[in-house]
């Protein structure tokens, strides 16, 4: 008989890890026009942020390139993060379901899925870098619900997890965490701003 699976299989099956193997301080989940325009969950060990994209599987990948404007000129200002990652499920060599971690920009490069966590980078970078990315973005066009806009406002949930792996609770993350929430807001800019803000030069 045929493995099937999906897209919250492999969310599961991470989040199960992460609480088996790993201590997490903190999972962010996103949903709507936030989860478009960044991606589905952000995760934190300490004060460092990891941002996950799941997939069903690696042919499901190509499928982000089309929400944005110039996925060439993206590619070319994303390229020198690593914090941002696919996490998909595929067969291994015995048959059996596994989840890998691939590079959201740089093809091919892989990670174990329990070490992604090591490439968190600082809050105030991880903000500058959801800036970026909702601004490289196209718009919903398909009416979802939530503001167009990501920011730390977005990251709604927060989810307790004991050493024992229970989830014992949950909350705001501005309750949690505070200090994610800057005043004045930050800028949002368009593609060309972004390019010049980076020094890199779109494709022609």
């Amino acid at each position: 008989m045929e493995l099937m699976w999906w897209e919250k299989t492999v969310e599961y099956a991470y989040v199960f890890l992460l609480s088996k193997h790993r201590n997490v301080n903190f999972a962010a989940p996103l949903s709507g026009k936030p989860e478009r325009k960044a991606g589905d969950a952000i995760f934190g060990v300490e004060d460092k942020l990891i941002l996950v994209e799941f997939k069903r599987s690696r042919d499901c990948l190509p499928t982000e390139e089309s929400m944005f404007y110039d996925y060439r000129s993206a590619k070319q200002i994303l390229c020198k993060f690593n914090h941002h990652w696919f996490i998909y499920g595929l067969l291994d060599d015995t048959q059996s379901f596994k989840i890998v971690g691939e590079h959201y920009i740089n093809e091919k490069e892989w990670c174990d899925v329990l070490e992604i966590l090591e490439k968190g980078i600082p809050e105030a970078e991880f903000n500058d870098y959801l800036e970026t990315l909702s601004a490289l973005k196209e718009p919903d066009r398909r009416g979802s619900s939530g503001g167009g806009h990501v920011s730390p406002e977005t990251m709604s949930l927060v989810l307790g997890i004991a050493p024992s792996g229970d989830v014992v609770g949950s909350m705001a993350l501005h309750e949690f965490a505070p200090q994610f929430f800057p005043n004045p807001p930050r800028p949002v800019y368009s593609p060309e701003a972004l390019s010049a803000k980076l020094g890199s030069s779109p494709s022609p």
